[in-house]
């Protein structure tokens, strides 16, 4: 796991970006 999986983590937990977390995977 590099240190941007994460950060996409954190933002999923956020729910702010949670569209833009399933487009990077």
């Amino acid at each position: 796991m590099t240190e941007k999986v994460r950060t996409t983590i954190l933002l999923a937990r956020h729910g702010e970006c949670r569209g833009n977390v399933e487009g990077l995977f």
